[in-house]
């Protein structure tokens, strides 16, 4: 939905000369990959090992991911997707949703197992 808003603003608005991107970004080294300072979990974990399962993700450096997207909002880039490696995603699913949705199943459900268990040895 927000992609889409932001491309018929982006038409709409350009004759204004307002010009509009839209940032869709992957997994980012912040704070938020461990709850962040006001983020919430429902379980308890280590955010050494929250850490650990996001690194599958190869999150990016916030400086550098600012500075690339910046890049791409001064270049006008309508859809801006950083880290790059997440372009493939993109692709994925404007060429297969079905196969897309799938695979994000299997993320999620790895994703929840590794949970379960960790809850699991906590308890």
């Amino acid at each position: 939905a927000v992609v889409g808003i932001s491309k018929a603003l982006r038409i709409e608005a350009r004759d204004h000369g307002v010009k509009v991107s839209v940032l869709c970004p992957g997994v980012i080294r912040t704070p938020i990959l461990t709850g962040g300072r006001y983020g919430r979990m429902k379980y308890e974990f280590d955010p050494k090992w929250m850490l650990e399962r996001f690194e599958r993700f190869r999150p990016m450096d916030p400086s550098r991911f600012a500075h690339r997207v910046l890049r791409a909002v001064d270049r006008n880039r309508s859809i801006i997707i950083e880290p790059k490696a997440w372009r493939l995603f993109w692709y994925l699913d404007r060429l297969s949703p079905g196969l897309a949705e799938r695979l994000g199943r299997i993320v999620f459900r790895r994703m929840r197992q590794d949970l379960q268990s960790l809850e699991k040895r906590s308890a």
